[in-house]
C-alpha cells in the first residue's frame, strides 16, 4: 500500500479545465487470453500425440483419432464456457 499514489495538499483539478487531468492506476480485468490460447495449443498437441500412439500401438486409426477428437473438444468447450461466464460478470 505504500506504493499507491496519495493525494497531497493540492488537487489535480484545474479551475480552467472541466475534467481533472492527472494520473492513476488502470486495472484490466478478465481472462488471460494468451494463457487460454497456449492451453488449447497444448491440448491439441497432446491429442495428436495420443492419437498417433493409439494408432501405432493398437492399429486402430478410427479409434485413435476418435480419442484425439474427444481430447480436443472437451477442454475447448469447457474453456469456452468459462470465457463466456467471465465476460457476463
Amino acid at each position: 500500500m505504500d506504493r499507491l499514489p496519495k493525494k497531497l495538499q493540492e488537487s489535480i483539478q484545474n479551475s480552467r479545465e472541466p475534467l481533472p487531468i492527472g494520473w492513476g492506476i488502470h486495472i484490466i480485468e478478465g481472462p488471460n487470453r494468451s494463457a487460454i490460447f497456449w492451453m488449447l495449443v497444448l491440448f491439441v498437441c497432446m491429442s495428436l500425440f495420443a492419437s498417433c500412439m493409439w494408432t501405432v500401438l493398437k492399429g486402430d486409426i478410427q479409434g485413435g483419432f476418435g480419442i484425439g477428437a474427444w481430447m480436443v473438444s472437451v477442454p475447448s468447450v469447457m474453456m469456452l464456457a468459462f470465457v463466456f461466464k467471465w465476460s457476463d460478470d
